[in-house]
């Protein structure tokens, strides 16, 4: 299997179920992995016609978050 790097380039409908295919095969349910893409959507993918993220047009941040922060604020859980 190919090493697709997340941080490297924004996430297409095929590599957001690559994507989660791979994580729920690492411990992660169904329901994490949804809210790391509303995380990533809110957070770390510039809005095009905005051009910021939605969390900073709502003021909740004021910068654009990496997928690194966002997985680095997941509980950490016993290895499967």
């Amino acid at each position: 299997m190919a090493k697709f790097d997340i941080d490297a380039q924004p996430l297409s409908g095929v590599a957001i179920i690559a994507t989660t295919d791979r994580l729920t095969t690492r411990c992660l349910s169904a329901s994490e992995v949804d809210g790391l893409f509303v995380a990533h959507f809110n957070f770390c993918r510039v809005h095009e016609a905005l051009r910021v993220t939605p969390a900073m047009a709502q003021r909740l941040t004021d910068h654009v978050w990496t997928n690194r922060r966002t997985t680095d604020r997941l509980p950490r859980k016993r290895a499967c």
